[in-house]
């Protein structure tokens, strides 16, 4: 994932930061949130990404907002875990990718909570080969392994370039390994968080915003 890295310089900041996501994490389980839609107040930690998922999701005329909560867990793969995620909501049937599904390990499932808008539409074309896009705006309320990808592929849509949930990098087309130079279409693009501003006398916290357009 491309974009916005929030880095801690000092072990205090790192227990501040730690602390503001877990609070949004635990905000959000409980259902009390304050981030609501896409559009939500500027309260606490506020992350927007922007991906560029398989499909046509939406239209020029009906633009698809809504919200994906299926749980995701960890799957022992071969000889290590994989994050999965809940479709059925059986807590049994763990989708890693379109076409396989295992069993989740005992106790890993967490709730996870992910909102999407659709926002622009593209179709590329070779010779051979046909490929629609949609551009999409995520806004995770959970901060759980793979969310946004998971939570794209359990609609129908992963996202261009994921060689891990969705086509495997062999089975990728021509045209998905040339957009974005066959890397993964995820691009964290906005980080909104509320920090202490220690330049003047006396400590006061401030907003900052920072913003980061994506190379696809």
């Amino acid at each position: 994932t491309s974009g916005v890295v929030c880095i801690a310089l000092t072990p205090y900041a790192l227990r501040a930061a730690n602390m503001l996501f877990e609070k949004k994490s635990q905000l959000s389980s409980s259902g009390s949130d304050q981030m609501q839609n896409l559009d939500g107040e500027k309260e606490g930690i506020q992350k927007r990404y922007v991906a560029l998922v398989e499909g046509t999701l939406g239209s020029d005329e009906y633009s698809v907002t809504g919200v994906v909560e299926h749980s995701i867990g960890q799957v022992w793969m071969d000889d290590h875990n994989e994050w999965a995620t809940d479709v059925s909501g059986n807590g049994r049937d763990a989708l890693i990718r379109p076409g396989v599904v295992s069993n989740f390990v005992s106790e890993s499932l967490r709730d996870a909570k992910t909102s999407y808008r659709a926002v622009n539409w593209t179709s590329t074309k070779t010779a051979n080969d046909v490929m629609n896009a949609t551009r999409v705006e995520l806004t995770p309320h959970t901060g759980r392994g793979h969310q946004l990808r998971l939570h794209m592929i359990s609609i129908g849509h992963p996202i261009v370039g994921d060689d891990m949930h969705g086509a495997l990098k062999e089975k990728k087309s021509a045209i998905s390994r040339s957009i974005n130079r066959g890397r993964l279409c995820l691009h964290a693009s906005k980080l909104s968080m509320d920090v202490w501003d220690g330049t003047t006398d006396e400590f006061r916290i401030c907003r900052v915003d920072i913003e980061s357009s994506p190379p696809f």
